[in-house]
């Protein structure tokens, strides 16, 4: 008669519904269009808090740009990179639809508007995945079954290691070791709590690394509320971009107009120091500038000197984010007589 173990299933089970709460998520993730969405996204920055938090996935779905309203939340694109902000204003010429965004958290709207174009798409659903990255989530996703795994496994091998088979011998290879054999009443390696544990740990493992594949490298997104638990074995950073306009956006100016130099550091970053440098004739000059609260910088400059001018802004990062560059601009100055 074989014997069954009455205590076992209960733990099975409750190892079986953690797995789920782990694998559910990440399915949708890899699969948007199983719930009707188009793309799903991880969320890096906490510029929406309180609707949308750091590490929670957001779902967006295609939608005619006539059809957003103000008060909607979107996925636009600016520069390469995908950001989630909320509609404040919508101004359609009836060519083309420009839209003005806001973070929830920031005190100020983005610096500028963005096309249609830009739009991916309207956020449908929000899944606050947050909580897979908290210390008690860290606890019980991986502390926890890791201890469980291991003291579990050295009781198996005590078990084997105490084994006495003088009653009847049998010839053991390691495939018996490993898994259970109706034909064998020695106890299994790999079992289906084990099988649990393994795969709990490796899918655990993967949401804790999901949002360093999100910003496109291998460094760990930073949120000081909501990642208490990163990697301390390696500065790890992510990528950061700086965006710069001149306003009046022009290929030619004159002596002694005033132009705005503007734009602004993504992720957002408050109260950053910048360098702005000039290059007037070859020669440089340098200006130290920082972003308000909503992570942009303005700055008014004269033009005093005629030539070519070029102008580039740059931010030098800090412990979390490599330091980035924008794109250099230029332009000519002319003396009055010469237009």
């Amino acid at each position: 008669m074989r014997r069954t173990s009455k205590g076992g299933f209960p733990i099975k089970f409750m190892l079986f519904m953690i797995l789920l709460v782990l694998i559910i998520p990440a399915v949708i993730y890899v699969h948007p269009r199983i719930i009707g969405v188009d793309n799903a996204y991880i969320v890096l920055s906490g510029s929406m808090k309180p609707a949308i938090y750091p590490g929670d996935l957001v779902f967006a779905r295609a939608v005619n740009p006539q059809d957003i309203i103000e008060g909607d939340i979107v996925v636009a694109n600016m520069s390469s990179s995908f950001y989630t902000h909320r509609v404040i204003e919508k101004i359609d010429s009836g060519e083309n639809i420009l839209f003005r965004l806001k973070g929830d958290a920031n005190e100020d709207p983005d610096p500028s508007y963005i096309e249609e174009s830009q739009i991916i798409g309207k956020v449908a659903l929000i899944l606050p995945t947050r909580y897979f990255y908290t210390k008690s989530s860290y606890l019980v996703f991986v502390l926890i079954p890791l201890v469980l795994l291991v003291f579990y496994q050295v009781f198996k091998i005590y078990m084997i290691l105490t084994y006495n088979p003088n009653k009847r011998r049998r010839k053991r290879g390691v495939a018996a070791l490993i898994f259970r054999n109706s034909r064998n009443r020695h106890t299994p390696i790999l079992d289906t709590t084990v099988l649990l544990l393994l795969m709990i740990l490796l899918v655990s493992t993967a949401w804790f690394m999901l949002p360093r594949f999100a910003s496109n490298n291998l460094g760990s997104f930073y949120d000081k509320e909501s990642l208490s638990v990163s990697a301390k074995a390696g500065e790890w950073k992510n990528p950061s971009t700086v965006t710069c306009f001149i306003v009046p956006n022009n290929t030619t100016y004159y002596l002694g107009d005033l132009i705005i130099i503007t734009g602004s550091v993504s992720p957002i970053h408050q109260k950053v120091n910048l360098t702005l440098k000039y290059t007037i004739n070859g020669s440089e000059i340098t200006q130290r500038i920082s972003t308000d609260s909503a992570g942009t910088y303005s700055y008014v400059q004269k033009l005093d000197q005629q030539g070519t001018w070029k102008i580039e802004v740059k931010w030098d990062g800090n412990r979390y984010y490599y330091g980035a560059s924008c794109k250099e601009l230029s332009f000519k100055v002319l003396n009055i007589t010469e237009g």
